[in-house]
């Protein structure tokens, strides 16, 4: 799996207006919802309580929030923060890169989605590009030509 696969082009933010946690789980429910028509109070619900676990930040200014939600198939959403949003993160820096996900609840490809975030966004200049993008077309364009693995 790559993002460019997860990620439809209208499941791109390329600002987020948010500041803080909750507000950029909102933001990033509602373009879920939006893609497998479920209620973006249920999509953000789920998110949340995952995230009450422990945060989804991976580092390096990425956070990865997501949940398995009674759907057909893994799809995901990208939001972009330019002023970072305080996410708990391991690095202790604020997050700029958001790979919001819901995957159903049986099967195996919540983790190759994790995977996938994982390993495109290791990148530095992966992150500075997608952090450079002009348009959502020019983000989902860089999700597509990761080749796959």
């Amino acid at each position: 799996m790559r993002l460019g696969d997860l990620v439809p082009a209208s499941g791109i933010r390329l600002r987020l207006s948010s500041t803080e946690r909750e507000g950029a789980i909102g933001e990033l429910a509602e373009l879920l919802a939006a893609q497998v028509d479920l209620s973006a109070d249920l999509v953000r619900a789920a998110l949340i309580e995952r995230e009450q676990l422990g945060s989804t930040a991976l580092g390096h200014g990425v956070a990865v929030p997501h949940a398995k939600l009674a759907v057909a198939r893994t799809v995901g959403v990208l939001g972009l923060s330019e002023g970072g949003i305080p996410f708990d993160s391991p690095d202790g820096e604020p997050v700029h890169i958001f790979v919001a996900f819901i995957s159903p609840v049986q099967g195996g490809r919540h983790l190759l989605a994790l995977a996938a975030v994982g390993q495109e966004l290791s990148d530095a200049e992966a992150r500075r590009r997608l952090l450079a993008a002009k348009s959502a077309e020019d983000v989902h364009a860089l999700l597509d030509a990761v080749p796959a693995r």
